[in-house]
């Protein structure tokens, strides 16, 4: 006769997904056995809107302002998955790239049975830029203290140059123009 059964179970910190919980001898009887069989319980591990999980260590983004990116001596915050906010710091005058990736040793998941280790955490850094648009003071300030780079010299004259504009795009409508479906 089939019976309602709750069981309490304690998924340990730093369990990784398809971890396997057995209570011994809880399970139904099957004729030809003397005990019961043994439950066993499967963890799903569900996604996180924030990190992703990759064995021990974790993977987040942080925006961090653009002026900080440049000169150096960002300080990272992240909320961590315990309700601690980590805060980081980058070394003084290193310039952050966007999707630059940062490490912070023993801040990522507990290790299952081994309390006092943590796999890290891994950073990708996301450079927020200014509302647009810009005072022209401070565009000529900029323009002033950043080299100019390549690409940015004045268009050169001839037959063969044509001067157009860029605007903003979007690429989910990349290859749907209106000649048709962008198919062939």
């Amino acid at each position: 006769i089939p019976q309602e059964h709750t069981l309490k179970v304690h998924v340990g910190k730093g369990m990784k997904h398809a971890a396997k919980v057995r209570f011994r001898e809880d399970g139904d009887f099957l004729p030809s056995q003397c005990r019961p069989g043994d439950r066993v319980v499967v963890v799903a591990i569900e996604d996180h809107a924030r990190f992703e999980r990759h064995g021990d260590d974790l993977l987040t983004t942080a925006t961090v302002p653009l002026a900080r990116c440049l000169v150096g001596g960002a300080t990272v915050s992240v909320m961590h998955l315990d309700g601690r906010e980590v805060f980081s710091k980058t070394e003084g005058g290193r310039v952050l790239e966007p999707d630059a990736v940062l490490m912070v040793e023993g801040e990522g998941m507990p290790r299952h049975k081994q309390p006092d280790s943590r796999g890290d955490l891994y950073i990708v850094i996301k450079p927020e830029f200014p509302e647009p648009p810009l005072s022209a003071e401070s565009l000529r300030l900029l323009r002033q203290c950043l080299p100019p780079g390549e690409g940015a010299s004045e268009v050169p004259e001839g037959e063969e140059v044509e001067e157009v504009f860029m605007k903003q795009g979007d690429l989910q409508q990349m290859g749907v123009g209106a000649w048709g479906s962008g198919e062939d």
